[in-house]
């Protein structure tokens, strides 16, 4: 019998993901970490232990995006598109240049706390739930929650809610890399293609030049890709959760009602999954020894079901109290964090507006899931005024 792994634990927990935080937590044992051969790194499943790793920004590095030399050979638009991901700042360092990065983001769009911008956030919302069919089984991914993703991701990078449908397509095509779910070559090389284009149509909304505004325009282009998939999957999650209340979903009207229901389900089944580390000297957790050069992986979702932490763990709690790190922690936190739970909240109330109780469609829905996050390719559910 082969050893079991990570790919091994989402292939039998691929649509369950009891099966699928169980197995990890088998696989993490007493200690929140194993080694796995099929990503060649330790991965760490508790959260005590995340928390540790995450923190500890001197011995565990950011991992550099590298790829063979002659990778994209031929090809100018993926190797340029290669170029931008190498800048992103989720592959440097977290020292002092990667906080300046991040205080320029976060002062970048300070623009989201500002209430017309919520009011757009608002309005999108309303407009695409407005546009659902009632009662019969609806597909919802592709038809709603996909395309209020990718205008609340141009609302954050652009201050605009307008998305061409080939912006977002490129988009979408670029989170396969991050994500884990296309590892042929020639899928890599058309997710750095739709970079490059995404690149180009970014800093000329922005009015940015690609070679002297090449770190920010990254970064840029790094959180308008990262809202899509996750935002939408984070959403589908609330609404699977709405599906099992029998007295409906009236009970739950208020906004700080259904923000505890995002941040619970973003615990839950965080749609960002794993994120990758290097050991820059030998090192330990607890007992566990990790030696110079390794990788190491950062499993949140697994973290964020761990036991020792969360009372319950497998099931979903909207009063939960605790801290998931499904948005990252410390130094590293995403700085679209807030933002992202907004704009979820801000769906739920549209639908909670117009829409008395749903009913979900486990055998029509399809996911998308990749060793990095979670995604989907149809959700079903009815809708019933």
């Amino acid at each position: 019998m082969q050893e079991p792994t990570i790919f091994s634990a989402l292939k039998e927990g691929f649509r369950d993901p009891l099966i699928y935080y169980t197995k990890l937590r088998r696989l993490g044992g007493g200690q929140g970490v194993f080694f796995d051969r099929y990503v060649g790194g330790h991965v760490v499943t508790g959260y005590e232990e995340c928390r540790e790793v995450a923190r500890r920004v001197d011995e565990f590095g950011r991992r550099p995006l590298s790829l063979p030399a002659d990778f994209f050979k031929d090809n100018k638009h993926a190797t340029a598109g290669y170029k931008v991901m190498q800048a992103m700042s989720i592959f440097l360092p977290a020292g002092p240049s990667y906080s300046a990065r991040r205080q320029r983001l976060l002062e970048t769009f300070g623009h989201i706390k500002h209430q017309s911008v919520l009011d757009h956030v608002r309005e999108t919302a309303l407009c695409l739930v407005q546009q659902l069919p009632v009662v019969e089984p609806t597909e919802v991914f592709l038809g709603s929650l996909r395309p209020f993703a990718a205008r609340c991701a141009s609302l954050l990078v652009l201050k605009t809610g307008s998305v061409p449908d080939c912006v977002t397509e490129d988009a979408v095509t670029a989170t396969f890399f991050f994500d884990g779910k296309r590892p042929q070559k020639e899928h890599l090389a058309s997710a750095m293609c739709a970079t490059d284009r995404l690149a180009d149509w970014l800093a000329t909304q922005l009015d940015m030049s690609r070679s002297n505004d090449a770190e920010l325009l990254s970064d840029f282009v790094l959180l308008y890709i990262a809202a899509h998939e996750s935002v939408a999957y984070l959403l589908y999650t609330c609404l699977r959760h709405l599906s099992t209340k029998s007295d409906g979903i009236q009970n739950a009207l208020t906004q700080s009602a259904f923000a505890s229901i995002v941040s619970e389900a973003i615990r839950y089944d965080s749609p960002v999954q794993m994120s990758g580390r290097v050991a820059l000297e030998d090192v330990c957790l607890g007992k566990y020894v990790i030696r110079k050069g390794e990788h190491v992986y950062l499993h949140v979702g697994s973290a964020n079901r761990d036991d020792k932490t969360f009372t319950r763990a497998d099931e979903f709690d909207e009063n939960r109290q605790a801290r998931h790190l499904g948005f990252g922690w410390g130094p590293t936190r995403c700085v679209g964090a807030e933002f992202a739970a907004a704009c979820a909240t801000e769906f739920l109330t549209a639908v909670s507006a117009r829409f008395s109780s749903l009913h979900y469609h486990a055998g029509e829905t399809r996911f998308d899931h990749g060793l990095s996050a979670r995604g989907l390719k149809a959700a079903s559910f009815s809708l019933i005024p």
